[in-house]
């Protein structure tokens, strides 16, 4: 049989000292999970994400029954550019051509991966910081002139390519491949 308490310390103050004391409590039961029509009657109880487009109009549910696993986590996403940045900081006095093709390479792999549907503002996400550590590393190289925005500007017109959806909703997808 599984023990009902809990044994916590409690701190008090007995004759002018302080000491800890043991107090039991009771273990708390675990809260009920989700207690709808829809659990009794065996359904699931995922739903689906739902989300707004960029012009603010609310989205359906996915049309997947799972959600999606190609979105990163922030301090993922964080942890891979401060590693272009290192990166950057080492390839700092290569040519600007090979950079840009290094880093269209990164853009590259990254897009193929998490380009799904509902991620474009993470992939803009991602395509800007690394702007931002480019032209700050690009300014780094010179004392004399350092380089302009609008000049970093078209050095990632040519070499990043734009955030867009390469892979489409799993449903249509799989429709293409197996038609029913």
């Amino acid at each position: 049989m599984a023990n009902k308490t809990v044994k916590i310390y409690e701190r008090v103050k007995v004759q002018g000292k302080w000491t800890d004391r043991p107090v039991s409590i009771p273990k708390l039961k675990p809260m009920a999970r989700c207690t709808s029509k829809r659990t009794m009657e065996g359904g699931s109880t995922f739903l689906g994400t739902r989300g707004k487009t960029r012009n603010g109009i609310r989205r359906p549910a996915r049309p997947s029954a799972m959600p999606s696993r190609s979105k990163p986590k922030r301090n993922g996403l964080r942890a891979k550019l401060w590693e272009i940045k290192q990166q950057l900081r080492e390839r700092m006095h290569d040519p600007v051509r090979q950079t840009g093709q290094w880093l269209k390479s990164i853009v590259q792999g990254h897009f193929n991966y998490y380009a799904v549907p509902g991620n474009l503002d993470s992939l803009g996400v991602f395509r800007d910081g690394l702007i931002g550590h480019w032209w700050r590393t690009l300014r780094r190289r010179s004392q004399k002139r350092p380089i302009s925005w609008k000049r970093t500007l078209a050095l990632t017109d040519r070499w990043l390519a734009r955030p867009r959806v390469l892979h489409p909703y799993p449903t249509v997808r799989f429709a293409a491949s197996h038609p029913r």
